[in-house]
Order: structure tokens, then C-alpha cells, then sequence
């Protein structure tokens, strides 16, 4: 099924999907943050694996857990062999080395996820990531999901990337959702440059406030459901360790570049072309949009909060770029 979908996606891969959200876009869009199971920026894999299974479907908590897959085949290098976690399902992850807090993303997690061209759409199964420094105690990356929760998503229906931050499972088949550890730089839970354990929860798609998930912002987290199958749930394939000093996008660099990425007060962007910048909050919501021409812009963040922002720079043709920074 992974190849299969993996393919589809290089079939698709010339065709302009809507990019409606804030966040980064799909695997073959410009902008994208998208972590290929080829990039040279993957230094390692997971070399150990524990899994806890979860239910076929949560709102039967006397139900069968799923069953589909083994838990080695999340180890090792992305290769299409997938163990399913059901609704809940758990996976901690070890590795020979630990991560370490390097430039740009240290991680990334892969799943099965596929385009449905019919649907126009991705069908994607989303989990939340938390890491640890001695395998007690967990720290949660900042998620957040802005699909609508009016109409629950079916179980074969599909979903936006754009709306999507911080949660595995983003991005389909081939391609591995990344986490920077330094957005959680001010945990005292953990040591950012010696994470030994990653752990991956199954994100319940219901939009049931008796059955969901919820996001960082307080939002249920909408994605395929119910999926009471053998193999329903978020399907760990991989986790591959980063190391973004080698295979980084240069192409994507030398339209749209920000520095520092961690900052006080200001930022400077750089672009060859003319277009439209917004800053967004890690929530989704829009802090600033302003038009910006070639060469170096300067601009004053001094009166955002602390956190994590994602800039979007948009040129005249329509191409959008992404980057992330973080004011201190």
C-alpha cells in the first residue's frame, strides 16, 4: 500500500494543490517542510521499539485491539513496512545515539498516509510526538490541527496538510513529518541535546468531545473516523534523526531567507523577488501581512510573545515560500 500511494504522489506531484492553511504545505509543493525517506540530511534511524496497541475503535473500549503489522517494522530505515497503533496505540522509539539540538529539524516521522485523487485531498492518520531524555518523563510537541470540526471526517476521508502543525502522520507515504527540538528549549523535563526516547500517541480523529483529542489551542483534532479495522490508527513506518547542515534545500534558501531564526525584537528576510509576507502564531492566527519588495527587509517583532512563528512569503507568480523562527 505504501509503494502504491508513494507512486501516485510522483504522479501527482506536477499538479497545484490548494494551500488554504497557515501551515506548511504537501510533500510536492513549494514551501513545503517535507522530509524525504532519500534526504541526505537523514544521519540515522530508530534501533529500538516498544509498542502498546491500541483499540480498533475507542468508543468500544471492550472491542479488539488492532493487529496489523510488527513493532520491528518501525525500525530502522523508511521502507514501506508499517506496525498500526489502533485508537490510543503507543510507540516509544530508542536510538543508539541520542538526538541532539542541531540547526533546523532533528527529527522526523514517517507514516503511510496517500493522495486520493478523487477527493482531491490526502488521507492522512495523525499522531502527537513527545521525546524524553531518560524514558520517564515525556515532554509534548506544541500540536495544532485548524480543520474544521463542524463535520467529522470519514473513515476514508481526507484531509489539508495546511492545517496541520506538529503532528506526525502530515505528510503521505515516502515523506516524514519533521520536529525541531528547539521548541522545547524551555521544558525542564528534558535535556534538548540528549533525547534518548520518542514517543508517538495515536491522535483519536472523533470530533465527539467524549472521544477526541485535542490540540494545544484546546481543538478537537478531525481526521479519519472511525477507522475499526485491523489496521485502523496512526501507522508508524519510521523515525529518522536529521542532520540539517548536509541536504538542505538550497534552491528554497536562496528565494526566501530569514535570519536569526531565534530572535528579541528583529528579523531580517531576504528575497530576490517582490511578494507578500504574513507571520503567523503557531495557532494559525495571522500577526502580520505586509507587502515586501527585493533585497533585505527589516522587521520589528519586539511586541509579539515568546513562541514559535511561521512566515509565509508569497511572490507575484503565486509561489509560497515557508520558514519558522523563534522569539525569545
Amino acid at each position: 500500500m505504501r509503494r502504491l500511494a508513494f507512486f501516485i504522489s510522483v504522479l501527482i506531484s506536477h499538479l497545484s494543490l490548494a494551500q488554504d492553511g497557515p501551515y506548511h504545505p504537501a510533500a510536492t509543493e513549494a514551501g513545503t517542510n517535507a522530509v524525504s525517506y532519500q534526504s541526505a540530511a537523514i544521519t540515522g534511524w530508530a534501533t529500538g521499539v516498544e509498542i502498546t496497541r491500541g483499540l480498533f475503535d475507542i468508543a468500544n473500549p471492550n472491542g479488539p485491539l488492532v493487529t496489523a503489522g510488527i513493532e520491528y517494522a518501525a525500525l530502522g530505515a523508511s521502507d514501506g513496512g508499517v506496525v498500526t497503533l489502533g485508537d490510543s496505540g503507543v510507540a516509544v522509539l530508542t536510538f543508539d545515539v541520542p538526538i541532539q539540538n542541531r540547526n533546523g529539524y532533528d527529527f522526523a516521522v514517517f507514516e503511510n498516509g496517500f493522495y486520493s485523487p478523487i477527493d482531491e485531498g490526502f488521507f492522512l492518520e495523525l499522531a502527537f510526538v513527545e521525546v524524553s531524555s531518560d524514558g520517564i518523563n515525556f515532554v509534548r510537541f506544541p500540536a495544532h490541527s485548524a480543520t474544521q470540526t463542524a463535520t467529522q471526517v470519514t473513515t476514508y476521508g481526507v484531509l489539508d496538510p495546511t492545517y496541520i502543525n506538529n503532528l506526525a502522520g502530515k505528510y503521505q507515504s515516502g515523506f516524514g513529518t519533521p520536529f525541531d527540538l528547539e521548541e522545547l528549549a524551555d521544558s525542564s523535563l528534558i535535556d534538548i541535546n540528549n533525547i534518548t526516547h520518542i514517543r508517538i500517541v495515536d491522535a483519536i480523529g472523533s470530533i465527539d468531545p467524549n472521544l477526541a483529542s485535542f490540540d494545544t489551542a484546546g481543538n478537537a483534532i478531525n481526521d479519519p473516523y472511525p477507522t475499526d479495522f485491523e489496521s485502523g490508527g496512526f501507522d508508524l513506518d519510521a523515525v529518522a534523526i536529521l542532520d540539517q547542515t548536509v541536504g538542505i534545500d538550497d534552491f528554497q534558501d536562496a528565494i526566501f531567507q530569514v535570519f536569526p531564526t531565534s530572535f528579541r525584537s528583529t528579523i531580517t528576510v531576504q528575497t530576490p523577488l517582490n511578494g507578500q509576507l504574513q507571520v503567523y502564531s503557531l495557532t494559525g492566527q495571522p500577526v502580520i501581512n505586509r507587502s515586501i519588495n527585493s533585497g533585505a527587509s527589516q522587521l520589528n517583532l519586539q511586541h509579539l510573545q515568546p513562541g514559535v512563528y511561521i512566515l509565509h512569503f508569497t511572490t507575484q507568480n503565486g509561489k509560497t515560500y515557508i520558514r519558522k523562527c523563534v522569539k525569545q
